[in-house]
């Protein structure tokens, strides 16, 4: 199966640090997900686990943005339910 990648790369901040373009693993096309981006990354030493760590993503031209705020564990992140 082939990768749809992005063409931009996106930024990422969690917790108001900036991940490392190197820590990006990977953005495009989840596979077998219709129209669903994702986003893999490595979490970097400088944020630290919270219950309520805010993510602002980046791609493209510059616009406002809404930042989540999901909780940041050693692994994995938790959303609130919508």
């Amino acid at each position: 199966m082939t990768l749809r990648q992005t063409i931009v790369r996106p930024s990422v901040e969690i917790g108001g640090v900036t991940v490392p373009d190197n820590l990006i693993l990977f953005s495009g096309l989840a596979p077998q997900f219709v129209g669903l981006y994702q986003i893999n990354l490595a979490i970097s030493t400088g944020i630290r686990a919270s219950d309520r760590a805010p993510i602002v993503i980046h791609q493209g031209p510059p616009h406002p943005a809404s930042p989540t705020s999901p909780s940041v564990s050693s692994s994995r992140f938790i959303f609130p339910a919508a």
